[in-house]
């Protein structure tokens, strides 16, 4: 009898760290409890901090964001300011098709270039265009070059699943893809690594070298920087992960298109500024009823980012735990409606 408990009770932990795993490596949308309260200490806009304080979900520790209503910015926090760096995750996603938006103006690649016109890859993938990348209609996995036990593993032992693959692994992997369901949104970490690492062959450069000259620099970003390998200081903010503790640092070399930018409130006002100038892409937004947006998550940060170009507003939030804040950009909106 106590055998049969003891598997069971083993069985079950497996699978919880399982979910847990494949939660925070796969789905930007997991949300999970922390032990860490919600800091009252409010920085900046009283209007703000107090949409941020009356509506954060449970679970959320240190938040910063910011409101762009008609031209004026207000920033505020609950424990963190506009300088606080967080890992803005999957939010990363929108500065990849930015950078194929750029490129493609230029006439340096098309959306509708396939992946085979790039690399020497076989079929299926060779046919694959970098729209379908960028849209996750590729019918491409959510992950690849990373085993399902390392995903459990790095949720038991708090390390980064997504590190030792470089951006040639990436390249290396696309022939050996099967496609399933192509054509029907299928959210692809994998696609959009893929996506970055070809934009950047395309361009001569590394993706960090790419996003830094054609974004980062041009609006004056200069706390923002693509987490590679040994580049996050020690010093750096770390966020707290689903028990409570500093997550593992997400640092990445070919995965880095579909998750390591690091960002302050402040630069990604300057971001989001220029995307309501110039529009967002036709590509890789999520589109609803009152504009865009696209959300992140990390082993111990999460953060959204909605923008309404009609009526010229936006909103951005990020959090150091990974408790989802998609319902707060909205509330942080309304505030000022």
């Amino acid at each position: 009898m106590k055998r049969t408990t003891i598997i069971i009770l083993g069985v079950i932990s497996v699978c919880t760290l399982t979910v847990a795993a494949v939660g925070f490596a796969f789905n930007d949308r997991f949300s999970t409890a922390h032990s860490a309260p919600l800091s009252t200490r409010a920085i900046g806009d009283p209007q703000l901090t107090e949409a941020l304080a009356s509506n954060a979900p449970e679970g959320a520790h240190n938040l910063a964001g910011f409101v762009i209503n008609h031209g004026e910015t207000r920033f505020g926090g609950l424990g963190a300011d506009q300088d606080t760096e967080f890992e803005v995750g999957s939010i990363t996603k929108t500065f990849n098709v930015e950078l194929l938006r750029i490129l493609s103006e230029r006439g340096e690649v098309s959306p509708q270039i396939k992946v085979g016109e790039i690399i020497n890859a076989t079929a299926p993938i060779c046919d694959i265009t970098l729209e379908e990348l960028a849209n996750h209609t590729s019918g491409l996995p959510r992950l690849a070059g990373i085993p399902l036990w390392k995903l459990i593993w790095s949720g038991f032992a708090e390390t980064n699943p997504y590190e030792n693959i470089s951006a040639a692994d990436i390249v290396d992997l696309a022939s050996k893809q099967q496609l399933k369901n192509r054509g029907t949104e299928q959210y692809s970490n994998y696609g959009a690594a893929l996506l970055g690492q070809l934009l950047a062959i395309k361009a001569g450069s590394t993706w960090p070298e790419l996003v830094e000259k054609e974004i980062l620099t041009p609006l004056g970003m200069r706390h923002t920087y693509v987490a590679t390998f040994g580049r996050v200081p020690d010093n750096a903010p770390v966020g707290l992960n689903e028990f409570g503790r500093p997550a593992a640092v997400w640092e990445m070399e070919g995965y880095a298109p579909a998750g390591a930018i690091r960002s302050t409130a402040q630069d990604m006002e300057k971001y989001t500024r220029y995307l309501l100038d110039k529009g967002v892409p036709d590509y890789g937004w999520q589109v609803d009823a009152h504009g865009v947006w696209h959300n992140g998550a990390t082993a111990g940060f999460s953060t959204q980012l909605r923008i309404d170009s009609k009526n010229q507003r936006a909103a951005y939030v990020a959090n150091d735990t990974e408790t989802t804040v998609d319902e707060l950009p909205d509330a942080m909106l309304n505030a000022f409606s």
